[in-house]
């Protein structure tokens, strides 16, 4: 994910998604993205800085990467 694949973008049981440096495996950010599991994080086709997260509610999040990452 981003400009440059410089960050990687994993759901987890606890029902957040981690944002990871690529180079570094360090955690850049932490979104509560559902209240059960995160099962998928998907980039946006049309714009790299956005992503959806989906859960085991049923529901769907949506982030903008600029606004996560400082």
């Amino acid at each position: 994910m981003g400009s440059h694949d410089e960050l990687v973008a994993a759901g987890s049981d606890d029902g957040s998604v981690f944002i990871y440096n690529a180079v570094t495996g360090q955690v850049v950010n932490i979104l509560q993205a559902d209240e059960d599991v995160a099962n998928c994080v998907q980039v946006s086709l049309l714009h790299d800085a956005f992503f959806v997260s989906f859960g085991a509610s049923k529901s769907a999040g949506m982030a903008c990467l600029a606004e996560l990452v400082l």
